[in-house]
C-alpha cells in the first residue's frame, strides 16, 4: 500500500532529475489535502508530518526549481503560490532568497516576481493569522514563529533591492502599498494586538515611521464611526507592545500628519493607563523630548500634541487625574520657565524661540486653559503670571528686533486670556507698535483655539497611501536602484536640507555590488536602536546586522554620553559579534573604527573593559590581535598622533628579518619626535596609566606560555605586538606625571623579554626601546627615578653586546639604531639655567651636536696675583678708596655668573650688548655720531664723576656697570649717560625655587645635609612634571611650595635663610659627632671653624 511519505519522496526525487510529474504535485501542494484527488487514503498520523516536514522539503525544491535550475514550470508555481500553504511558500521563498545560491540578475528578478504574485496578487498574507483568528490558543503557541515571520517579511524589500539592480516598477517596493498590504492583514481582535505591535515595531525600525503613521491615521478616520469600541482601540493597544525606540519616530510623525488631534486621541487614549505604568511614563517622555531636544517647523505637531492631551484627560472619569498634574509639571511649567529664560533667550536661534514660543502657546490655549476648571487643588502654579511678565521684559531688553517682536506679540496675546485679574476692573491688556509679519502671524495663530472635529471634512492632505502602479504600467521615472531618489520615511521633511549634508554617508553591503535602494541611505537613529541591530542572531537579520556595524563609530561619536551609559554593551557586542560578511576588508574597517570611536568617548571604563577581555585565558588569537590594535589607536588618537588606516598596517610579523634585504635593514631607523603634532592638547595623559599598567602584568604569562606548547606561536606573536605596542603608548603619554613609572617599570621588564628565543620578540622590544627613547623628553629619561647615570651606562653596555653578540640580522641593526639614538640623546646638552620668565624654554635650548663651538682655554688667576688692587685719590688731607683692580680671570669671581638668577633675559643682553660694543670698537665707529644721549659737557657736568665716566669713552674695550638700591635719587644726567637701564625687583617663584636648591645643594655638597637618595629636580624637570607629586619628587615639591610661599623676599634675603635656618631653628646636638642626618628631618651642626667662615666670607651661597 502507497503512503503519503512515499509518494512525497518520490516526487522529491523526480523533481532533482529534472523530471517532475505535474499532476501529483498539483495535487500535494494544495492546502487542505484532498485525498479524493489522490485516490488514497491518508490518515491523520500522516498529515501533521506531511505540514511539518515533507511539504517545506517539496516547495522548496520546487522553488529550486523554477528559479535556479529552471526545470518547474511557471504554472506550477502560480499553483503553488496560489492554492499552497501560506506560511510554508513564503518561507521556502525567503530561504532561497537568502540562501546565495542565486547569481544571474533576472534570476533575482524572477524571484522578486514571484513574492509580488504571493503578497499582492494572490493577497497570501492574511492566510498565515486566518488560523489564529479561529484558535486563540494555536497563537499563543506559534507567537514566536509568527514574530519570527513578519520580520522576515518586513525586511522583504530592503533584501530584494539589494540584490535586484536597475527600476522596478513593482509594488513591494511602494512603501504606502507594502505598509497597507502587512498591517490591513490582521483582524482587529484582541489577540492580535501583540503581533500588530510587533509589527509596527519592525516597519518603524526599518525605516517606514511616515508610512505606518498614515496607515493608522487613515484606519481612524475612515472606519472611526462603522467600528466598534474594541476595533476603534485596536492600534493603540497595539502601540503598547512597540519597542520604547520606536515610539518617538512613529509619535512624531502621527502628530505632523494629523488634520486635527480628536484622531490621534482615538488611538493613544488606551495608552494611558495610570501613573505606575511604563508605558504611558514613556510616551511622556516623549513628548518632553519631541518639545525640547527636537525641533519640528510649524505648529501643527505641538497643537496636536497638547489637543491629543487634553481630549485624553477629559475622557477620564476624575477630571483630577494624575494627567493634569504630570503634564503640567513635566511638559507645561518647564516651556514656561524656559521661554522666559533670559540665558535660553539671549543664546538660541529665532526659529527655536519661535518653535518654544508656539509650544508655550499650544499648551497654553489647549491643555491649560480648557481645564483650568479642572486643576485638583495643588496643581496651579501661582507665579505662570510673574514668569510671563518676566519673560516678555527679557524679550524686549533684547538686542536682536525678532525676539522683541516675539516678546511684544505674546505679551499681547497671552494677557488677554490669562485668568488673572491685574486691577479691579480686570483690564490687563498690553499693546505694542510693532510690523505684522509671518513671525508674528506664526505666533497669533497658536492662540486661536482649535475648532471641533467634524468628521464629513475634507483633509488638506491625502491620508491615504496612494496607488502603486500596476505590473503592466511604465517604469517610475526615479531609479529604485539609485540611493539619491531614496527619502527615509523617519527624517523630517522640512529638516532634510540642513541636516542631511550632516550625516554620514554609511557603506551599504550587497551580494552583487551594486547600491541598495533602501539600506544605503538608512542607519539607526539612536545608539541602543544600533546596539540591539548588532546583538541579533537570525539569519535573516545578518544584513541588520552588516548595517549596524557600519555606522556604529559615527553615532557613538555623535552621541557620547549614551556611549559612556553602554560602554560594557558595545564593547562585548563589538567584540563578539559576528555576522556573515563577504567583504572581511570593509567590517573590519568599521568594527575597529567603532571601537576606536568607544575608546576615545570613554577612555577609562573602555580600557578596563578591554584588558579584562584581553587577560582572559579563553581570549582568542585574533580577539588579542584587535584589543591590542584598539587599545594603541585609542591612545594615539587621545594624543593626537596621526593614525596609519588599518588596511594600509603593517604586520608585526614584518619584524622578522627574513623578509627585507640587507640594504633596506640597513636603513632602518627609530621613529622620532615628529610623530607629535605641535601645539596639541594631550587629552591622554590622565589615562596613561589605565592603558599600560594592566596590560605589563600579562608579560610574563605571555612570556612562559609563548616559550612551549602547541599555541607557542600565537602567544609569541601576541607578546610581539604587545610588546611594540608598549613604546607607542609610553610615546603617547608625553609629560603624563606617570611616564617616568612606565619608563622604569619597562626598562626592568627588557631583560627578561630580550631572553626570549623568538627573534620577532627581541626585535619588538628594541623597537619599542628606540621608540621610547627619541620620544620622550631628556628630562623625563633621564632623571634619577626613570634612568640614572649607573642605569644609563649598563644600558648603553647592554646594547652594544647585543649589536656584537646577537645572532638575529635584524636584531643587530635595530640595536645599532637604539644605541646611536641613545646616544645622541645624552648628546643633547641643555642649559640647566633659563632666564624665561615661566622657566625652561626649548628654544633656548643648545644642541652641541650642530652648534659651532668657540674653544677659549683660560687659566684661573689664584693666589696672591688674583689680590685685589685699590686705587687711591688725595683730596687735600683726605685719602680716599677711587677703585678696586682685579686681573681676569680671577678665583675670586669664580661660579658668581652661574650663581646670578633673574627672571628676565638680563644676563643674555648684557652679553649680547658687549659683543656689540667691541664689534664696533673694532670697526672703529664713530661713537659720538650714534650716541645722541651724550650732551654738551658744559651743560652737564656737575661732578667729577661724570668727568671721569665721559673720559673713559676713548677707550673702546672698557664697560661701565654700575648698581644702585636707592632709585629714586639718581641723578638723571647720570641715567642719561647710560646705554642700558635695567629694573631687577624681587625673584620670582621659579627664581626662587632655582635660588633654594643652589643653596642647598652645596649644603650637601660640604657634607652638611645628607641627600638620602632624594635628589632635588630642577625647576625644567618639575615644570615638565607638571608638579604633580609623586615617589620621586616629595621634597622639590616641598621646596617648590616654600619657594611659592617666599615670593617677595630680595635675593640677599633668600640666600641668608638656609644659614640662619641652619643657625636657629634646628636642633643642637653635639657638633663632635660626624653623623650627618637627611633634610627634611635633623641636620648637625658643623664644626664651629666652617661657622666662622660662614661669618666672615660669606661665600657658601655665593
Amino acid at each position: 500500500m502507497t503512503s503519503l511519505k512515499q509518494i512525497v519522496e518520490e516526487t522529491c526525487s523526480r523533481i532533482s532529475r529534472g523530471t517532475p510529474s505535474l499532476d501529483i504535485i498539483s495535487n500535494l501542494v494544495d492546502y487542505p489535502l484532498n485525498p479524493e484527488a489522490l485516490e488514497f487514503h491518508i490518515s491523520d498520523s500522516e498529515t501533521v508530518p506531511f505540514y511539518q516536514h515533507h511539504l517545506p522539503v517539496l516547495i522548496g525544491l520546487l522553488i529550486k526549481g523554477y528559479v535556479v535550475d529552471d526545470v518547474v514550470p511557471m504554472s506550477l508555481i502560480e499553483r503553488v503560490i496560489a492554492k499552497g500553504k501560506s506560511d510554508v511558500v513564503f518561507t521556502c521563498l525567503f530561504n532561497q532568497l537568502v540562501s546565495g545560491t542565486v547569481r544571474e540578475q533576472h534570476k533575482y528578478k524572477l524571484l522578486a516576481d514571484t513574492f509580488e504574485a504571493f503578497i499582492f496578487q494572490y493577497r497570501r498574507i492574511p492566510p498565515v493569522f486566518q488560523i489564529a483568528s479561529t484558535h486563540e490558543p494555536a497563537l499563543l503557541e506559534n507567537k514566536a514563529v509568527l514574530e519570527d515571520f513578519l520580520r522576515s517579511l518586513i525586511s522583504l524589500p530592503s533584501r530584494l533591492s539589494n540584490v535586484c539592480c536597475g527600476p522596478l516598477a513593482l509594488k513591494i517596493f511602494d512603501r504606502f502599498a507594502f505598509v497597507d498590504v502587512v498591517l490591513s492583514s490582521f483582524t482587529r481582535s484582541s489577540c492580535f494586538t501583540e503581533l500588530c505591535g510587533v509589527a509596527i515595531g519592525q516597519f518603524v525600525l526599518s525605516g517606514n515611521a511616515l508610512e505606518v503613521a498614515k496607515f493608522i491615521l487613515s484606519s481612524v478616520r475612515n472606519y472611526s464611526e462603522s467600528l466598534s469600541p474594541g476595533e476603534r482601540n485596536f492600534y493603540g493597544t497595539a502601540l503598547r507592545f512597540i519597542k520604547p525606540d520606536c515610539i518617538e519616530p512613529l509619535i512624531s510623525n502621527m502628530l505632523k500628519e494629523s488634520p486635527h488631534p480628536e484622531y490621534i486621541k482615538m488611538i493613544l487614549k488606551d495608552v494611558f493607563q495610570g501613573p505606575f505604568d511604563p508605558v504611558s511614563n514613556y510616551f511622556l517622555k516623549v513628548f518632553r523630548r519631541i518639545i525640547f531636544v527636537r525641533y519640528f517647523q510649524g505648529d501643527r505637531l505641538l497643537r496636536n500634541l497638547f489637543g491629543t492631551l487634553s481630549g485624553i484627560v477629559r475622557e477620564f472619569s476624575d477630571p483630577s487625574s494624575y494627567l493634569i498634574r504630570k503634564v503640567n509639571s513635566d511638559l507645561g511649567y518647564p516651556i514656561a520657565r524656559l521661554w522666559a529664560d533670559p540665558v535660553s533667550i539671549q543664546r538660541t536661534s529665532v526659529e527655536q524661540r519661535l518653535y518654544i514660543s508656539q509650544a508655550f502657546a499650544s499648551w497654553f490655549t489647549d491643555f491649560y486653559m480648557p481645564l483650568v476648571g479642572a486643576l485638583p487643588s495643588g496643581t496651579d502654579n501661582p507665579d505662570l503670571l510673574s514668569d510671563v511678565l518676566f519673560g516678555i521684559s527679557n524679550h524686549l531688553a533684547n538686542a536682536r528686533p525678532e525676539i522683541r517682536t516675539m516678546g511684544m506679540v505674546f505679551g499681547e496675546c497671552i494677557l488677554e486670556i490669562l485668568p488673572f485679574r491685574v486691577n479691579s476692573n480686570g483690564d490687563c491688556h498690553l499693546k505694542f507698535d510693532y510690523e505684522e509679519t509671518a513671525l508674528t502671524r506664526a505666533i497669533k495663530s497658536s492662540f486661536v483655539p482649535l475648532p471641533a472635529l467634524v468628521y464629513e471634512e475634507d483633509m488638506s492632505f491625502p491620508l491615504t497611501p496612494p496607488r502603486a502602479p500596476q505590473p503592466n504600467e511604465s517604469a517610475p521615472k526615479g531609479n529604485v536602484g539609485s540611493t539619491s531618489e531614496v527619502i527615509d520615511s523617519d527624517d523630517d521633511v522640512d529638516d532634510a536640507a540642513t541636516t542631511d549634508d550632516l550625516l554620514p554617508q554609511l557603506q551599504s553591503f550587497t551580494k552583487c555590488g551594486e547600491t541598495s535602494a533602501t539600506l544605503g541611505t538608512r542607519k539607526p537613529r539612536y545608539l541602543r536602536e544600533c546596539l540591539d541591530g548588532m546583538l541579533l542572531g537570525k539569519p535573516e537579520d545578518n544584513h541588520t546586522r552588516l548595517i549596524c556595524f557600519s555606522v556604529a563609530g559615527s553615532l557613538i561619536r555623535e552621541h557620547p554620553g549614551a556611549a559612556k551609559e553602554l560602554v560594557a554593551d558595545l564593547t562585548s557586542a563589538l567584540l563578539h559579534s559576528q555576522p556573515v560578511i563577504s567583504d572581511e576588508v570593509s567590517f573590519n574597517e568599521s568594527q575597529h573604527s567603532a571601537l576606536v570611536a568607544l575608546g576615545v568617548v570613554s577612555p577609562k571604563d573602555y580600557s578596563r573593559c578591554l584588558i579584562n577581555e584581553f587577560i582572559q585565558p579563553t581570549c582568542s588569537f585574533g580577539l588579542r590581535q584587535r584589543i591590542l590594535t584598539a587599545l594603541t589607536d585609542v591612545a594615539c588618537e587621545l594624543s593626537n598622533v596621526p593614525i596609519m588606516p588599518l588596511a594600509n598596517r603593517i604586520s608585526h610579523a614584518a619584524l622578522d628579518g627574513g623578509s627585507q634585504s640587507s640594504t633596506q635593514r640597513d636603513k632602518r631607523s627609530i621613529p622620532n619626535n615628529g610623530l607629535r603634532q605641535k601645539h596639541s592638547i594631550n587629552s591622554f595623559i590622565p589615562v596613561a596609566g589605565d592603558f599600560f599598567f594592566p596590560l605589563l602584568n600579562s608579560v610574563p604569562q605571555l612570556h612562559s606560555a609563548s616559550q612551549k606548547g602547541y599555541f607557542a606561536h600565537q602567544d609569541a606573536s601576541i607578546l610581539t605586538q604587545l610588546i611594540a605596542n608598549y613604546g607607542i603608548i609610553c610615546a603617547c603619554a608625553h609629560s603624563s606625571p606617570a611616564q617616568w613609572r612606565m619608563v622604569h617599570e619597562f626598562l626592568e621588564l627588557l631583560p627578561m623579554v630580550y631572553r626570549h628565543s623568538e627573534p620577532t620578540v627581541r626585535q619588538a622590544s628594541l623597537v619599542a626601546l628606540g621608540t621610547v627613547i627619541t620620544t620622550i623628553p631628556s628630562a623625563i629619561l633621564f632623571s634619577v627615578s626613570s634612568l640614572d647615570s649607573h642605569e644609563l651606562s649598563n644600558l648603553m653596555e647592554w646594547l652594544a653586546r647585543c649589536v656584537t653578540r646577537e645572532t638575529d640580522n635584524e636584531c643587530k641593526v635595530l640595536a645599532s639604531v637604539t644605541l646611536s639614538a641613545l646616544m645622541d640623546k645624552v648628546r643633547e646638552i641643555l642649559l640647566s639655567e633659563s632666564d624665561a620668565k615661566d622657566g625652561f624654554d626649548a628654544s633656548r635650548s643648545v644642541d652641541l651636536s650642530v652648534a659651532i663651538l668657540v674653544v677659549h682655554l683660560f687659566q684661573m688667576i689664584s693666589g696672591d696675583e688674583a689680590a685685589p688692587v685699590h686705587e687711591l685719590l688725595e683730596f687735600g688731607s683726605e685719602t680716599i678708596n677711587a677703585g678696586t683692580v682685579w686681573l681676569l680671570p680671577s678665583m675670586e669671581m669664580h661660579g658668581l655668573w652661574e650663581s646670578l638668577v633673574f627672571d628676565s633675559d638680563i644676563k643674555s643682553d648684557l652679553l649680547q650688548y658687549a659683543q656689540t660694543a667691541l664689534l664696533f670698537a673694532e670697526k672703529q665707529v664713530f661713537c659720538y655720531i650714534l650716541d645722541v644721549t651724550v650732551l654738551p659737557f658744559r651743560y652737564r657736568i656737575n661732578l667729577s664723576l661724570f668727568c671721569i665716566v665721559d673720559q673713559i669713552k676713548r677707550y673702546p674695550n672698557v664697560l661701565v656697570l654700575a648698581t644702585s638700591n636707592v632709585t629714586g635719587v639718581i641723578d638723571p644726567a647720570f641715567l642719561d649717560r647710560a646705554d642700558i637701564r635695567i629694573f631687577i625687583g624681587p625673584p620670582s617663584a621659579p627664581a626662587i625655587y632655582t635660588i633654594y636648591r643652589s643653596c642647598l645643594t652645596e649644603l650637601i655638597r660640604v657634607g652638611l645635609v645628607d641627600e638620602d637618595g632624594s635628589n632635588l629636580l630642577s625647576y625644567q624637570a618639575l615644570a615638565a612634571m607638571q608638579f604633580t607629586e609623586n615617589k620621586i619628587n616629595p621634597a622639590s615639591i616641598d621646596l617648590w611650595n616654600l619657594a611659592q610661599r617666599s615670593v617677595g623676599l630680595n635675593g640677599r634675603t633668600l640666600r641668608k635663610l638656609p644659614l640662619l635656618a641652619h643657625a636657629f631653628h634646628l636642633k643642637k646636638v653635639n657638633p663632635r659627632t660626624q653623623s650627618v642626618m637627611p633634610y627634611g628631618a635633623r641636620v648637625h651642626l658643623a664644626p664651629p671653624t666652617s661657622i666662622v667662615i660662614l661669618l666672615l666670607r660669606n661665600r657658601l651661597f655665593p
